[in-house]
């Protein structure tokens, strides 16, 4: 769960992110300023939303959303979709 980040910050938000480890595995990032430079996603709150600060802090932001996806797409658009 390392990942570089652009020199210049971005909105509070969720990354999406993918690592090889674990058989392919989909990541997300809670961060309220960094942008990972390997993400392939973003999603952030609505109008008058916001999003818990714990998301922030337990485990440095990072959340494992589904493993073992090096298979195909199918797993990967179900993990997806499970957001």
């Amino acid at each position: 769960m390392t990942s570089e980040f652009a020199p210049e910050e971005g909105p509070e938000g969720c990354y999406l992110t993918f690592e090889a480890s674990s058989g392919g595995r989909l990541m997300l990032l809670y961060t309220q300023n960094q942008i990972p430079l390997d993400a392939i996603g973003f999603m952030c709150p609505g109008p008058g939303k916001s999003i818990q600060a714990f998301k922030f802090r337990q485990a440095g932001g990072w959340s494992e959303l589904i493993k073992g996806i090096a298979g195909g797409m199918f797993v990967v658009h179900e993990g997806v979709e499970s957001l």
